[in-house]
This record gives C-alpha cells, sequence and structure tokens, in this order.
C-alpha cells in the first residue's frame, strides 16, 4: 500500500465515526462547505508579514491551526508513514482545539490558513496556491464559529514554502536579546542550532504528546527553575504537531513568549545567519 492509503486505514480504524466524515467530505462536504464562503470573506485577518510583524513587535505569542489541527477536529488522527511523529485523535484533544480556535487572549494570536484560499472553489485558484481537504474542514469549521470578533493571522508565517519571501529581520531583531527554548521531538538531530544568545532544547517526543502535556509542562516548569528563565527574554519556540497550543498557553499563562512554529529552526538560522 502506498503511504497516504496506509494512513487513512489507520485513521478509520483508531477512529472509526472518522469514516462516515470522511464519506461525507469526499460525496457532499467539498462543494455544500461554500455555504459558508460569504461568512468567512467577512473574518479579520493579518496577512504573512503583519502576523510576523505583530508577534514581534508586541510580544505575543502564536499558535497556528493547519491541516494537522482541522483534520483533528473532525476525527482524523495523524501517522506515519506520512510523518515521523505521530497524534491519535481524542475527544478530550478536540476539545482543546475547538476552544484554542476561538480563544479570546490579547497575549496570544490564533492563525488560520489564508482566508482567501480557504474560499477558492477548484480551478479558481492561482497555480500556486494550494487546494486540498484541510480548506473543506477549514470552511466547515469556520463557517460554524458562533462570533467574528477576533483577528486572526497567517498560518503560513512560519511555513518556508508558502512564505518564501518573508523578511526575517523582525524574528532577527526580536532574538538579538531573547534565550531561545526549542521544544519539540528528535532533538538529537538538531544540538548545531543556535539561535539568540542562548538555545535550550527540551525533548518531548514524537508520539502522541496530547496525552503526555502534563509531563511535558514538568519539564518546561523545571527548566524555567533551574536555569532562571525571565519572562522578558526568554522564546520559546515549540514544534509539538496540535499539541503546540496547550503548551503555548501553559507558557503565556506564565508570562513568557511562546510561537507554534513547526520545525522553523534550522531554517531561521540560516535567514538570521544571512542577515
Amino acid at each position: 500500500m502506498k503511504k497516504f492509503p496506509l494512513v487513512r486505514l489507520k485513521q478509520f480504524v483508531t477512529n472509526p465515526p472518522f469514516f462516515i466524515f470522511w464519506c461525507k467530505r469526499f460525496f457532499s462536504y467539498k462543494q455544500s462547505s461554500f455555504q459558508y464562503k460569504e461568512k468567512i470573506k467577512t473574518i479579520k485577518q493579518l496577512n504573512a508579514k503583519e502576523t510576523l510583524d505583530y508577534i514581534t513587535e508586541n510580544n505575543v505569542s502564536l499558535i497556528r491551526f493547519g491541516d494537522g489541527e482541522f483534520g483533528m477536529l473532525f476525527g482524523a488522527g495523524i501517522y506515519p508513514p506520512d510523518s515521523d511523529w505521530s497524534q491519535r485523535y481524542t475527544r478530550k484533544l478536540k476539545e482543546t482545539l475547538e476552544r484554542e480556535l476561538v480563544l479570546k487572549n490579547e497575549k496570544i494570536l490564533i492563525s488560520i490558513p489564508p482566508i482567501r484560499q480557504v474560499v477558492y472553489r477548484e480551478g479558481d485558484s492561482p497555480k500556486q496556491e494550494v487546494i486540498s481537504n484541510m480548506h473543506t474542514e477549514a470552511r466547515l469549521a469556520l463557517g460554524n464559529l458562533s462570533h467574528y470578533d477576533l483577528v486572526y493571522g497567517d498560518w503560513s508565517v512560519f511555513l518556508p514554502h508558502l512564505n518564501p519571501d518573508l523578511d526575517w529581520t523582525p524574528l532577527k531583531n526580536f532574538l538579538e536579546n531573547k534565550k531561545v527554548v526549542i521544544v519539540t521531538g528528535g532533538i538529537e538531530k538538531m544540538q548545531e542550532i543556535s539561535l539568540g544568545q542562548k538555545t535550550y532544547f527540551v525533548e518531548c517526543g514524537k508520539h502522541n504528546a496530547f496525552s503526555r502535556r502534563d509531563k511535558i509542562f514538568t519539564k518546561l516548569d523545571n527548566l524555567i527553575t533551574d536555569e532562571s528563565l525571565k519572562t522578558n527574554q526568554t522564546l520559546f519556540m515549540v514544534s509539538l504537531g496540535c499539541t503546540a497550543g496547550v503548551v503555548v498557553e501553559h507558557l503565556s499563562a506564565k508570562g513568557f513568549t511562546a510561537f507554534d512554529t513547526g520545525h522553523i529552526f534550522r531554517f531561521a538560522m540560516e535567514k538570521i545567519k544571512q542577515l
């Protein structure tokens, strides 16, 4: 079997109700979800540059919603071999993501895919734009929001392949006086990465981080205490898939700034060195 069918089978086996949603998405939702198009277009959103400027100028944390998060909202777990990490679906994780999508916290910016992509019909978008199952799920999730008084960021801010021309100067300037903590799995392959004044690494594993979130919180709290990290002198860069949001919330509640960056660390280091 190819990768994609194997992953789909795992999703059906581990969460059988997802099969029902998958059928409805295939036969109905891909088209019927466009009923929310005009409603979704009223959502206020910063572009990628504005997102980076906003979080660095205001010392605001970032939570990003992408294909993994929107898929999880409708029951899709994430499994190898599509990636080298995994996160099984749980109702608690779904409820957490539902809450985060409409989170009102002046110290945290929630970011979603560009609205222009979400409302494109296949065949209408420029070739460089991506049309995917994520956009169907995003239309369903965003179209059913009960209020539209939030301003969202752009999730692609830390995706080089979607943002090749982004100016990294704001991040470079932001990191100059910061200690950086990289929170992810597989840190043994990242030891050459150096960002900010000093770089720390917190190993969180690659599988089902959400079920181990309390242990991850403890690791972070211990590092903060042991290294006497200061809230105004530290940035946490988190790459934990759908669990990144709760980690960002935990750190933000302690007064720290945390970005859900995905695996941007090596690319960011190269870009900053060039500057």
